[in-house]
């Protein structure tokens, strides 16, 4: 198969599917608040494209909680309730499950807003220059993934995500 590329505003290459044992083909996609009709027609678009992956964009921070200021986090979503993020999840997850595309979780687990670590300092990721909680080149906080107890919160949620979802897969940065 000839390299396969597409970027915003070119026309995808190449015109149809490729075969899928021979060529995965992934577009990462944004997304908030969905109805069943607005995930249809991302898993559409997908599929007409060509695309046998989709990137998750739409549920990367598991520790957005309510009452929390909407940060910007590098173009996230910000939901009332994890359960909310779940169901966006599940419904763009069916769509491209009808349309034989692969869903695909992109979490940041590492990336919390400022409130929500000042009510978790243990789970701070230290700056060992200064001895501060430690801000990421995004703007947000950093937890430490290496804290028990941070851990065990994080993976708590994924699985929830994952199975609630039927995600085929996950990227974790």
């Amino acid at each position: 198969y000839p390299p396969v590329a597409v970027h915003p505003g070119l026309p995808p290459q190449p015109d149809k599917q490729a075969d899928p044992y021979q060529a995965i083909r992934m577009t990462s996609v944004k997304y908030g608040t969905l109805d069943d009709a607005q995930a249809e027609k991302i898993a559409q678009w997908a599929a007409d494209h060509g695309f046998t992956q989709i990137l998750t964009e739409g549920n990367r921070y598991l520790f957005y909680r309510p009452g929390e200021p909407k940060a910007h986090l590098t173009g996230g979503s910000f939901y009332e309730t994890l359960d909310e993020m779940f169901a966006n999840g599940k419904r763009l997850a069916d769509a491209c499950h009808r349309h034989g595309i692969q869903y695909i979780l992109h979490l940041t687990c590492t990336m919390v807003t400022k409130d929500f670590l000042a009510r978790h300092p243990q789970w701070a990721d230290i700056d060992l220059r200064t001895g501060e909680p430690l801000a990421t080149g995004y703007g947000p906080m950093a937890a430490c993934v290496a804290d028990p107890e941070f851990q065990q919160a994080y993976l708590e949620r994924f699985e929830k995500l994952y199975k609630g979802t039927g995600a085929d897969g996950a990227m974790v940065d």
